[in-house]
């Protein structure tokens, strides 16, 4: 219930001491947007195995059979709100045999390329890819290959990743009788190794949006989550960092007041661990203002002083108080909140600090402090 009075009494009451002295003008330049400026993701794997056979177990001599292959695999995609992307990949494949008829060298690479567009319109976007070199058969040439491989793509629920991760996984070794037919070597050794490094980095930024007007600021409401993706478990919001904004609470929620028409701001969570996939989202409430009683010598709406007999009434739009309304109206008697809901319908935010605080007086709950 704290909560209730203290957003009521700030949202209401402080801000008629301070917004008299700034103009609202309600012509916008841009929209206010949370969104994905920039994503990078570059993969390198390489895999090597080999294998040996021998008819008997004699593992001093030459095997009567073997082949060893080496198999890199590269990776790299970059794309920009507005200015689109492109990427490369490479497949190589190199195979040694016993038989020199069965040793192979291929190489497949494809150039891909996304045209310019905005992060609002990115599942609409169809890149192409062209595939040159010893590639699947008949996939040589230009083709669509469909949106970037971004998380925000990728993900059903979430917009951008983090990841720097990279391991060699030292050689797996097996020597074992196979139990083959007759005409085939029964003894066999195989060994496999990999490297792998993957770097990804997903991000974002607020934009304002309006005009930039001197002294004109916003009230945001900037609300995120996150998961760490090497134990699949949510990390708690107040450890994630939302860029240069500040830090999320407990309830997912960060509010913020910044200008109008500014540029845009780094909003990228962070939370110092090596691999997690995120979510964010913002809303902006502008202060608005209705004037009732208008000076008749004095009809300039641009001023910054109030005329003689004008009353101003001020609130946020969308409206603050009346998500909170609702949530508590899921909690409490209808009767207990008639007469909050009445006061805000007329404007009165004395009357409906009032009333909040007969509420917490009926309900037995201190509001003060």
């Amino acid at each position: 219930m704290k909560t209730l009075f203290f957003l009521l009494s700030s949202v209401m009451v402080c801000a008629v001491a301070d917004a008299a002295t700034k103009p609202i003008t309600p012509s916008q330049d841009k929209p206010d947007r949370l969104y994905v400026d920039s994503y990078t993701q570059k993969l390198d794997i390489t895999d090597h195995n080999r294998f040996s056979a021998w008819w008997e177990d004699d593992t001093n001599n030459p095997p009567d059979n073997w082949c060893e292959d080496w198999t890199t695999n590269h990776y790299y995609e970059q794309w920009m709100d507005g200015q689109g992307g492109s990427g490369s990949s490479t497949n190589l494949q190199i195979q040694l045999a016993f038989d020199p008829a069965n040793g192979y060298t291929q190489l497949c690479t494809e150039q891909m390329s996304w045209p310019a567009t905005s992060w609002g319109n990115i599942s609409q976007v169809n890149g192409t890819g062209t595939f040159t070199g010893d590639c699947w058969p008949n996939e040589e040439g230009t083709w669509n290959i469909g949106t970037p491989k971004m998380a925000g793509v990728s993900y059903a629920y979430y917009y951008g990743e983090h990841c720097e991760v990279s391991y060699s996984k030292p050689p797996q070794i097996n020597y074992e009788n196979a139990n083959h037919f007759q005409d085939q070597p029964n003894w066999e050794y195989t060994e496999d190794d990999q490297t792998y490094t993957r770097h990804a980095q997903t991000k974002m930024k607020l934009q304002t949006g309006g005009r930039a007007v001197p002294h004109r600021m916003s009230l945001f409401q900037i609300s995120g989550e996150a998961m760490d993706n090497t134990t699949m478990k949510g990390i708690p919001p107040q450890d994630v960092q939302m860029g240069g904004l500040g830090r999320l609470g407990s309830d997912r929620n960060l509010w913020v007041a910044l200008p109008d028409g500014g540029m845009p701001i780094e909003a990228t969570p962070q939370l110092g661990k090596p691999f997690y996939i995120f979510d964010a989202a913002e809303q902006k409430f502008k202060l608005v203002h209705q004037t009732f009683h208008q000076a008749l010598t004095d009809t300039n709406w641009d001023r910054e002083m109030l005329g003689v007999g004008e009353e101003v009434h001020l609130g946020f739009d969308p409206d603050l108080a009346e998500p909170l309304i609702q949530r508590l109206g899921g909690l409490l008697a209808p009767e207990h909140l008639q007469l909050v809901r009445d006061t805000l319908s007329d404007f009165d935010f004395r009357g409906a600090q009032a009333a909040t605080r007969q509420l917490g007086e009926r309900l037995g709950i201190s509001l003060e402090g």
